[in-house]
């Protein structure tokens, strides 16, 4: 009797084993998932065992159909095809499934010698399983008012909650340098950053290369507050999860939302065991009212830059919670911005009483800042050096590093080694390309450069970035044509960028083309929609209307680019910026007791060692002045500054001030040499990356000048025909060629040189010194 195909199986034990099977395919998913919890391994080797088991299902069934019967049953040709063929098609599967993906442990253990030279082990994320992500400001969709604050608050807390996580790097606006990527809302129409749609959102989490952006509504329900909080995942723009959620008590709420927003983001499980993972009333504050107080201060920044009042709530929050340690680090911010040391020591102080409120990126920051205020900037390089080294993958500890080699150091190879680190790490920071492109211009290697922002611009072909960084290449090489070539199809490509018109400004004027130039400046004007665009045109407008002899026209501008800067940057940095220029400018304009008036201002206005700063004035002061008497110990004030803060790329300044000395003194020969070591400084210093040459041109000037006063005419006319090259109408070239012509005898040469500066200069101040000489010589002739 011919039996049935389902008592076959059963004859055949089938459904007991593959009973077995599934159950023991069970328990090792089990196992699996509880080795990656417990080793923090990839999730991803759950999933993959998973898909393993189930696709080596049918082989389980032809193996049992062909043996589970008793005795022993020979190997059958659908077996020796089956079993293999169910292999392959297991390992394509898992192949596509799985390619590029790391199924092994998420962490990896570290060891460093941390800036005491004490060694450091540290287990600590891969950067392929960190998440990068923007918390916008959410929307308050009730009628009440009192739900306001929240819009930012919890926001700002859910970030704060996140960060405690290392697999997770979240960005709110509060922590946008320089509000670039806020004012991007603000430009769209959005000025409170409330409202924005979703796709503008996308655009600035791409832009700053962000993984994925969280959205948020709050409503109220009855006496509850009821959230709706969506994620997105930026490339490709979709939606990954959306949550609902409602009750009375904001912290509890952002306690329940963040371990689902974990999940949905695939942070891997178990991630807690690498560092806190507290309520939010634990790590940030348990009264309402102090983070009341502390996100309105954070608004008084982001959209007033207001010091004082900011300073005044986030006091106001640590007296009501005095373990704020998130206030504190806000604090100690502001007070240095302000150039007040002893308060900033102070709260240092504090917030490292209370750093177990903090995330180890945050500790990193509060201990670096204590270095650099108490003058030991090599112990902070060396916590930076150490924070990369723990955290390899780290593209923030990378980026903060980089920045130390340039601004403490001048350590121009090690930066461009670490920005290629970084790029390794993260191919989508592509905005890296771009700097190390400025950075190679340094030392010459223009090819180089031009090939990194190349490569910029294949990643971002809309951006009118690359075009003008390689046009500035250009004009420097003294090529016009290739560079307003560049500049034009950057302006193209944009409508909302000034750039492009101030790159188009600069090849006119510095070509003598001076009403065209005015006529760029003047769409450059029209363009600007923010400070930073705004700060942008004014110093255009300043190296302008200076180079013209236009003093009191220039010291109007100066004046307003102050303003301006102080609505998004802090004093220190805008008086540490401006201030000596200011005063160059009111000594040439015949106000010197006024411009030692500023600079005493100044110096009284900060705390050491931002006081300091007034030297670097009281140096251009006297430069200005040709007081040689007292600008030797001004000198040597500056340098013992740079000194203390490692600034070794602005080093060249005190040697071109030495020079000056020298050349006040009638020792020309040493004046040759001292300038000629300032432009070799300048040239490999950070200073000279970029698009601008302006100091460059002035060292050239000054070297131009002590060899014709020295007598060697022929390395004078040399050096200022370099001058030309990228700056053609160049007039105080123009004028010192003129006299060295004149000296030669060569009457009609010095004419033409002198009439070319001149032309340059036909809207002069009556007072400008340099005129009034070419007008006399040009008399003499």
């Amino acid at each position: 009797m011919t039996r049935s195909f389902i008592q076959e199986i059963k004859r055949r034990r089938v459904p007991q084993i593959m009973g077995l099977y599934f159950g023991a395919s069970w328990g090792i998913i089990q196992f699996v998932d509880w080795l990656v919890k417990r080793y923090l391994l990839s999730d991803a080797l759950t999933d993959a065992v998973l898909v393993t088991l189930v696709s080596l299902a049918p082989a389980a069934f032809l193996l049992a159909y062909n043996h589970g019967a008793p005795g022993k049953d020979p190997w059958k040709r659908f077996e020796k095809i089956g079993v293999p063929a169910n292999l392959a098609v297991t390992m394509i599967l898992l192949g596509l499934l799985f390619h590029g993906k790391d199924l092994g442990a998420t962490s990896q253990t570290i060891r460093v010698t941390d800036e005491e030279g004490r060694t450091v082990e540290r287990v600590v994320p891969k950067e392929s399983f960190r998440r990068r992500l923007a918390v916008f400001f959410w929307e308050n969709a009730s009628k009440d008012s009192e739900l306001d604050w929240l819009q930012y608050g919890l926001p700002d807390m859910l970030t704060k909650d996140l960060a405690q996580d290392p697999y997770l790097s979240p960005w709110i606006p509060y922590q946008d340098f320089n509000r670039s990527a806020f004012d991007r809302l603000v430009q769209a129409g959005y000025p409170t950053g409330i409202g924005a749609p979703v796709g503008l959102k996308r655009r600035i989490a791409s832009e700053s290369h962000l993984d994925y952006f969280v959205d948020g509504r709050i409503d109220r329900t009855g006496d509850q507050i009821a959230l709706e909080v969506v994620l997105y995942s930026t490339e490709p723009a979709r939606q990954v999860g959306i949550r609902t959620l409602q009750g009375d008590d904001p912290l509890a709420l952002i306690d329940e939302l963040t371990p689902l927003l974990k999940a949905d983001l695939g942070v891997p499980e178990g991630s807690e065991a690498l560092a806190n993972d507290l309520p939010v009333a634990e790590h940030l504050s348990a009264s309402l009212e102090a983070i009341q107080d502390h996100v309105a201060a954070s608004n008084l920044m982001l959209f007033e830059n207001d010091h004082a009042r900011a300073v005044a709530r986030w006091q106001e929050a640590a007296t009501k919670d005095p373990s704020f340690a998130a206030a504190y680090l806000q604090l100690m911010g502001q007070h240095v911005a302000l150039g007040e040391t002893a308060e900033a020591q102070a709260v240092i102080r504090k917030a490292q009483q209370h750093d177990y409120k903090l995330s180890e990126r945050e500790r990193f920051i509060v201990r670096g800042l204590d270095y650099f205020l108490k003058g030991d900037i090599e112990k902070r390089t060396a916590l930076l050096e150490m924070w990369s080294e723990l955290y390899p993958d780290d593209t923030q500890a990378l980026d903060y590093l980089a920045n130390a080699y340039l601004w403490q150091g001048n350590r121009i190879d090690e930066a461009i080694a670490t920005y290629r680190k970084l790029y390794a790490v993260d191919p989508s920071q592509t905005r890296v390309l771009a700097q190390i492109g400025r950075l190679l211009t340094i030392g010459g290697h223009y090819e180089e450069a031009i090939a990194s922002h190349s490569r910029y611009a294949e990643h971002h072909p809309e951006e009118p970035a690359p075009h003008l960084n390689i046009g500035y290449i250009h004009r420097r090489l003294g090529e016009f044509e290739q560079a307003e070539r560049l500049f034009e199809k950057a302006s193209l490509l944009t409508t909302a960028h000034v750039s492009p018109h101030l790159a188009l400004s600069s090849v006119d004027y510095r070509q003598g083309g001076i009403e065209a130039a005015e006529a760029h400046l003047a769409d450059a004007t029209a363009t600007a929609s923010t400070p930073q665009a705004t700060s942008g045109v004014l110093q255009a407008k300043i190296a302008f209307h200076q180079q013209r002899g236009q003093l009191q026209q220039t010291m109007t501008l100066v004046e307003q680019l102050i303003a301006t800067q102080a609505q998004y940057r802090g004093p220190v940095n805008v008086s540490a910026d401006i201030e000596a220029l200011k005063a160059e400018l009111w000594v040439l304009a015949g106000r010197t007791d006024e411009a030692l008036t500023n600079m005493q201002r100044m110096e009284s206005s900060f705390d050491a060692p931002f006081d300091r700063l007034a030297s670097i004035g009281y140096m251009k002061i006297y430069q200005t002045a040709g007081d040689a008497e007292k600008l030797a110990p001004a000198i040597a004030e500056v340098d013992a500054l740079l000194d203390t803060w490692k600034r070794r790329d602005l080093r060249h300044h005190t040697v071109y001030a030495r020079g000056m000395v020298h050349e006040l003194e009638g020792r020309y020969d040493e004046a040759v040499t001292t300038y000629r070591e300032a432009l070799s400084l300048l040239e490999s210093s950070v200073q000279s990356a970029g698009g601008s040459d302006q100091e460059r041109h002035m060292l050239l000037l000054a070297l131009g000048r002590a060899n014709r006063l020295a007598g060697d005419l022929k390395a004078a006319e040399a050096v200022l025909r370099e001058i030309l090259t990228s700056f053609p109408a160049q007039p105080d070239a123009h004028l010192e060629l003129g006299q060295i012509a004149k000296l030669r005898g060569r009457q009609q040469v010095a004419r033409q040189h002198l009439e070319q500066a001149l032309a340059f200069w036909d809207a002069a101040d009556p007072e400008y010194q340099p005129a009034t000489e070419a007008r006399q010589l040009l008399a003499q002739i």
